[in-house]
């Protein structure tokens, strides 16, 4: 992937770019256990024997597409080979129907009249038997190369399924690294979130300044629209002092004086960033985080490997248009993002939803990924992220409100 160094600033936002590098895959799935400590084992068992029997559900389907597959093209390769033999009578065919025709048409008439009508018979149905010829060659290399293109699209359905075929260990064993993702504490962000501060002053600021001055502490993303969506109000203003002080246990007391206790906020870890939102949200995040790194982790495409791990030195968008953001993304890793708007009307996500993610440093294209979809939905929707050999696709999950289970 390309290097890219700078800046990029437009209407309502700005992004610093300092320099990018491709990390190692472990970047993206050091751990996102900070926000997952509550969780008790025989829950996160639960939530790991979902995943697994999704995985060999996954797999049984592989197998089945693969054999299906296979016969079909063991077949397609039958007709392909009668087509080829067909292909090849079609020029001696026509060259015997030539001779036929001059046969048939006898010898040359002596008077010049009769020989001129003989001529011009015999030419025309020449003409009419290499017409005929040229067509039949023409049917006969058209369905070869239709037969031969069904085979290229079977093959590669192929390889597709043969990639989610697993054997009971080797599910097994991704189940054990799936759990691992949920269960470890991501040990840059929970260094952060205990971290002692000196001195703390905040005198009747809004919690938009005070996340933007406790940044100098950390890398700290919060859930603005689901937090807006809860009953959250950014405005009032905060007084708080204090000596001495973590910056998780900050984070808590100033969002929840701004609360009053009205709604619920919760501070956590994803990645090597620290997380306030509501507690639903980021739990939510977490397992999607958790689960597209195990799915990337999985992949055999070293790209896309690669590509999840790449690393931004900083990064801010300050209210910017969801579509712009995405856009950048793009820039970035230079792969095409795929999303259907018109699926996410319903749950108010459009491509003008303005987008706010304070200075981050150091976050990975998939820890930055899921910090976007997350701000995007706002609370409302969880929107998944799945990345294909040569796209990333965007697409609701499961609106939060309807309390469905997002680990199907």
């Amino acid at each position: 992937m390309s290097r890219f160094c700078g800046m990029v600033s437009g209407r309502g936002f700005s992004v610093v770019l300092l320099c990018l590098a491709v990390g190692v895959i472990s970047g993206c799935t050091s751990g996102i256990g900070g926000s997952l400590d509550a969780e008790s084992d025989r829950e996160l068992d639960t939530v790991v024997s979902q995943w697994v029997e999704t995985a060999r559900k996954r797999s049984d389907k592989g197998v089945s597409d693969a054999a299906r597959l296979t016969e079909e093209i063991v077949l397609l390769e039958e007709k392909l080979t009668a087509a080829r033999a067909e292909l090849a009578k079609v020029a001696p065919r026509t060259a015997r129907r030539f001779s036929e025709a001059r046969s048939d048409a006898g010898p040359r008439p002596t008077d010049r009249r009769a020989a001129d009508t003989w001529a011009n018979a015999l030419d025309e149905k020449l003409a009419t038997i290499a017409s005929n010829g040229e067509h039949r060659k023409l049917q006969a290399e058209k369905k070869v190369a239709g037969i031969s293109r069904q085979i290229d699209t079977a093959r590669r359905s192929l390889g597709s399924a043969r990639q989610y075929i697993r054997t009971p260990e080797q599910l097994a064993a991704e189940g054990r690294r799936y759990k691992a993702l949920l269960v470890a504490i991501d040990r840059e962000g929970a260094w952060q979130l205990q971290q002692r501060i000196d001195e703390l002053n905040f005198v009747n600021v809004d919690l938009y300044e005070v996340v933007d001055r406790l940044g100098d502490y950390g890398n700290i993303a919060v859930g603005w629209r689901a937090l807006a969506t809860a009953g959250a109000e950014f405005d009032k203003p905060i007084t708080y002092k204090r000596r001495n002080v973590k910056l998780g246990e900050a984070l808590e007391t100033l969002f929840a004086l701004a609360s009053g206790n009205h709604y619920s906020v919760t501070v956590g870890s994803l990645g090597n960033v620290v997380v306030v939102s509501t507690p639903q949200d980021i739990k939510n995040s977490a397992r999607l985080y958790a689960r597209t790194a195990a799915q990337v982790a999985a992949s055999p495409y070293k790209a896309n490997r690669n590509m999840m791990a790449e690393k931004l030195s900083r990064l801010e968008f300050v209210d910017i248009e969801f579509s712009l953001a995405l856009q950048f993304m793009e820039e970035v890793v230079e792969r095409k993002i795929r999303i259907d708007w018109d699926a996410l009307k319903r749950y108010d996500v459009t491509p003008e939803t303005p987008i706010t993610v304070h200075s981050i440093r150091r976050p990975t294209f998939a820890l930055l990924i899921r910090l976007l979809l997350d701000q995007a939905g706002g609370g409302k929707v969880m929107l998944d992220v799945e990345v294909k050999k040569g796209d990333i696709i965007i697409k609701p999950l499961v609106a939060k409100a309807e309390n469905k289970q997002i680990d199907k």
